[in-house]
């Protein structure tokens, strides 16, 4: 058989259907192993190491999206093809966003499971290879910031905003991406009406070239170019665009210097593979009690994962003067030390009313010199010596 050399576990709670499962995927794959939950599936995966997991969506959904979910944080370099007897696309979408890899319709046949587990066990492949510093495509690879606040309300758009504004006021080509698709206020912001967007790339990402990549992306007067999220979101499109998202910001960072994502503010398994490409992340909490909680659970969700060391940054936003919580109390109950904190400034909310970017409108204020000041820290240079604190912002020493 074709795809014989690749392994599967397969997941289901009926031993009838596993049966009628193994029977049909043996003559083209190997079967290493059958679970029933999804604690024997991390147990059996961690003995057996399959090049995929078989995993039935049955009812209760919720309860089959909780299995995925779970398996997709524990075993991140497991791919996860589910199956679903239901053409509900809702039902699709949330098992991508809980963390499959893919979706397919049963009846299957055999062979197109085997193609699915042959090309999800080429990506895993290739961005080992990435990872160990090879570039199996042979392009240079830019630094991917993701900024993700697992609570609302926490200024991670206006801190992604205006990192990359600062980033792209030197010499590097930057790219703000707008992954919160429910949200997508990067355009707003930054007072853009962009006419393309992150779904006019997702449905071209077989055949984007430069100059394609360029006619989706909205130009900026300090320079940065931004991949809008869509001003209407339709139910298929979070799928589409984190069914993928390993490739779709590979794709990104062989085009740009710098890519800075706003990510969703959402652990589930589609966002995880995203923290998990990226260079760094800024890991955004205020000083409110359940923001610091929601971060904290963040942590320990990926704590178990084979994340650099120095990959994850704590950030401070400040949204308001009434906090009597420190930056030594945050670091205390996360574990982590702080990496960066922005102060308090009412500037920050006047610039976003005005649709400017706080670093522009006011450069003089605390908060722009904070994010300034990070913008140098992360690209590692030092901003020149200017006349003006606008000097710093159009400054960078390569």
């Amino acid at each position: 058989p074709m795809y014989e050399t690749f392994g599967v576990l397969l997941v289901d709670e009926t031993e009838e259907r596993r049966t009628l499962l193994r029977k049909e995927l043996g003559t083209w794959l190997s079967v290493v192993g059958e679970a029933s939950t999804a604690q024997e599936a991390y147990t059996l995966t961690k003995q057996l190491t399959p090049d995929a997991i078989v995993l039935s969506v049955d009812d209760p959904v919720a309860r089959s999206l909780r299995k995925i979910e779970a398996l997709a944080v524990a075993l991140p370099e497991i791919p996860i093809i589910a199956l679903s007897t239901s053409k509900d696309k809702e039902i699709w979408r949330k098992a991508v966003l809980a963390g499959a890899r893919n979706v397919l319709n049963v009846p299957v046949r055999a062979e197109e499971i085997g193609e699915t587990v042959k090309a999800l066990s080429q990506q895993v492949q290739n961005r080992r290879l990435s990872q160990s510093g090879a570039q199996p495509t042979g392009l240079a690879q830019g630094t991917i910031v993701s900024v993700f606040g697992p609570k609302g309300g926490v200024g991670k758009s206006t801190i992604a905003t205006n990192l990359g504004v600062c980033m792209a006021s030197g010499k590097q080509r930057v790219l703000l991406v707008d992954l919160d698709l429910q949200v997508g206020a990067a355009a707003i912001m930054l007072n853009m009406v962009p006419k393309k967007g992150l779904m006019d790339l997702v449905h071209n990402m077989g055949h984007v070239d430069r100059e394609m990549l360029s006619s989706f992306v909205t130009r900026h007067s300090s320079g940065l170019e931004v991949l809008a999220a869509p001003i209407w979101t339709q139910p298929d499109d979070d799928m589409m665009v984190f069914e993928d998202i390993e490739s779709v910001l590979a794709l990104l960072a062989s085009h740009y210097d710098y890519v800075v994502v706003d990510m969703p503010p959402v652990l589930h398994g589609a966002t995880l593979r995203a923290l998990r490409v990226s260079t760094y992340v800024l890991l955004m909490t205020s000083l409110e009690v359940a923001s610091i909680q929601a971060c904290k659970r963040v942590l320990q969700a990926i704590g178990a994962l084979e994340f650099a060391k120095d990959k994850i940054k704590i950030v401070i936003n400040v949204p308001n003067s009434a906090n009597s919580l420190s930056s030594q109390d945050v670091s205390d109950v996360l574990g982590y030390p702080v990496f960066w904190s922005v102060p308090h400034d009412v500037r920050v909310a006047e610039a976003s009313q005005m649709g400017q970017a706080v670093v522009q409108a006011h450069p003089g204020s605390k908060a722009s010199q904070a994010i300034t000041q990070l913008h140098h820290t992360l690209i590692g240079s030092e901003p020149e010596r200017a006349k003006g604190l606008g000097g710093l912002l159009r400054a960078l020493k390569n």
